[in-house]
């Protein structure tokens, strides 16, 4: 895929010196350049487009020609409407909705604005709230509703949103688009589509449809700024290194990536990952997202960088790595390693700091990666992993057991790579579960 200021739909943002308090603005600027991209489409892609859609949302709107087509608003809806059939349609780029999201009573006050509005006089208006990085809130939705003569929900605790209001993702939206462009017979019509759907890929929003060049390149510039920075706004690489938009998408596609592992798994392999975290990305040079957030266990994280995409086991903490020690020193435990396909042992040794008593301090401990280990010795292991111990005292190893696909061929996969992290998290969860249940251990305990 080109650079994403090549599609028409996403706009350019020149160097900037945003930061976190930026980023509720920066929501709604991307939500709002989203929501006009669909209307544009709808609008300009000719009779029939604006119908397809709202019919997927089981909406029926007559789609003429001008004059009496439906118009189109952004940032608000008509001055004044006699349509009897009225809708509000809420798009959003996760889950659906919240049952208990509208339980709150409205407040007084002015009247909201919405995202959006078609109008066909005489015939349906249908009013849109778009979200992307933002909760949906039940109150607004309840608010939009009164204001534009819409059915509000009849009691105020939990329960269904009245027939009249529609929910559905941008990742739905990204379907309908590509089933419309497979359709569609005019140049101006597959042009708006194409683009559109492309444009819903870049900022991450069309489920997951594998990793881009952008992405790689966003987080290899933040490795040249880190590794040589200056003062910021001075170079490309600062522009490149801060786009907030680019890496937003970059953690929604890792975080759409996770949810469509989950959705391949069975119920006990989902459960086994509990509870999923997507890291936060600030100046680092790498995203990931780990399994069992919350608990004191070993886990899966996966995790992108400028120049791979990884899977890893993880053992860090000094009783998860007891464990995997105690495990591969069993007979069953150097079989699974044995049959474990693709993955590789990579080796670290955490070393604390000194604390002002001069004890050891473990906490923001530094780490180095030791040795990168194939697993086609695995009964040698336990003795060569006892080689890398230097300082007890004040070094300990942690391991990651590793499946990992380089950048090329995470680009060359593209929405293929799926269906690999898919398996190797199947072959990696009894591998964890086995770890997590060798009993606790003391260091003491460990092999010399």
């Amino acid at each position: 895929m080109a650079s994403p200021y090549h599609n028409v739909f996403y706009y350019f943002r020149g160097p900037s010196k945003q930061t976190a308090a930026d980023q509720p603005v920066l929501s709604t600027q991307i939500e709002d350049n989203t929501t006009k991209a669909l209307v544009n489409v709808l609008e300009l892609a000719g009779p029939g487009v604006a119908a397809s859609w709202l019919g997927t949302l089981g909406i029926r709107i007559e789609e003429t020609l001008p004059p009496t087509s439906p118009i189109y608003f952004l940032q608000g809806g008509p001055a004044n409407s006699s349509a009897p059939n009225r809708h509000l349609v809420v798009i959003t780029a996760g889950s659906q909705y919240d049952d208990a999201l509208w339980a709150e009573e409205m407040p007084g006050g002015s009247k909201g604005r919405v995202d959006a509005a078609i109008h066909a006089p005489e015939d349906c208006l249908v009013v849109i709230e778009s979200k992307i990085a933002a909760v949906l809130d039940g109150v607004q939705l309840k608010r939009h509703a009164s204001d534009w003569g819409i059915a509000v929900p009849e009691r105020q605790g939990p329960g269904a949103p009245p027939e009249e209001w529609r929910f559905t993702t941008w990742a739905e939206v990204h379907k309908w688009a590509r089933d419309e462009l497979a359709r569609a017979d005019s140049p101006v019509a597959r042009f708006l589509l194409k683009q559109f759907a492309e444009y819903l890929v870049i900022i991450g929003v069309a489920g997951f449809w594998g990793f881009l060049e952008q992405d790689f390149e966003l987080l290899a510039a933040r490795r040249r700024w880190t590794q040589t920075p200056v003062s910021p706004g001075g170079t490309q690489d600062w522009a490149e290194a801060t786009d907030p938009i680019q890496a937003a998408a970059i953690k929604r596609r890792v975080d759409g990536m996770w949810e469509e592992i989950l959705a391949g798994l069975t119920p006990v392999e989902r459960t086994a990952l509990g509870k999923i975290r997507v890291g936060t990305l600030k100046v680092q040079d790498r995203i990931w997202a780990m399994t069992n957030a919350g608990q004191r266990l070993a886990n899966l994280t996966l995790e992108l960088d400028p120049e791979r995409l990884e899977l890893d086991v993880v053992t860090w903490n000094t009783d998860r790595a007891l464990r995997f020690e105690k495990w591969i020193a069993t007979v069953q435990g150097q079989q699974v390693l044995a049959d474990l396909p693709n993955f590789k042992l990579a080796v670290w040794r955490r070393r604390a700091h000194a604390a002002k008593s001069g004890k050891p301090f473990w906490r923001q401990e530094t780490a180095s990666l030791v040795a990168e280990i194939a697993l086609d010795d695995v009964a040698g292991l336990p003795a060569r992993l006892a080689t890398y111990r230097a300082e007890p005292k004040w070094e300990h190893l942690a391991y990651h057991l590793r499946r990992e696909w380089s950048r090329e061929e995470v680009l060359s996969l593209g929405p293929e790579i799926l269906a690999e992290a898919t398996t190797a998290v199947r072959h990696a969860i009894p591998v964890m579960h086995a770890i997590n249940n060798v009993p606790q251990l003391h260091e003491s305990e460990a092999f010399s």
